[in-house]
């Protein structure tokens, strides 16, 4: 029969996470402290840091911004090494706690899962908040153009039909 040491759930002597043997409820409940903090921390930085630094910093074709001038290229430097630095010790405690048991898998899928339903509906809905915000910015000029025309035909008919 197999290594069923991935297959148990909460604390015991078996569970071991970088070298660390979790055997105590206290462990386990910082553990699944740290899993939690860090998945939303993951999620952030991958749904807006690192989609960022590509579009802003990495893109040679972007437009010039505050952010993005000659005069904050230290900033830009520092923002993207650490979320290197951030990046790699992620995925080698992640993957620690993935492979250690099964319960840390689940805990895992189920707050990233969680995590990414709230940034995604944040973006879906400042996205149509913009979307709505551009609508009005593109037609208001339409109006006016089109009120314009209209008030001076109805000065012309009135200066037309009073003589």
């Amino acid at each position: 029969m197999g290594d069923t040491s991935f297959y148990r759930f909460g604390p015991n002597p078996e569970l071991v996470i970088l070298g660390i043997v979790i055997d105590t409820p206290q462990k386990y409940g910082l553990i699944v402290l740290y899993a939690v903090l860090n998945t939303i921390i993951r999620n952030l930085d991958h749904s807006i840091i690192a989609p960022w630094i590509t579009l802003n910093i990495q893109n040679i074709n972007a437009l010039p911004t505050e952010d993005t001038e000659k005069k904050d290229t230290n900033k830009q430097f520092e923002i993207s090494i650490i979320n290197t630095i951030y990046s790699w010790f992620d995925w080698l405690i992640y993957i620690h706690m993935l492979l250690a048991q099964v319960d840390m898998f689940l805990l895992e899928l189920t707050t990233d899962v969680i995590a990414i339903y709230f940034v995604t509906r944040w973006y879906i809905k400042n996205r149509n908040d913009n979307l709505n915000i551009a609508t009005a910015a593109v037609a208001a000029p339409i109006a006016t153009a089109t009120v314009i025309p209209a008030t001076a035909i109805a000065t012309i008919y009135s200066a037309t039909a009073a003589t």
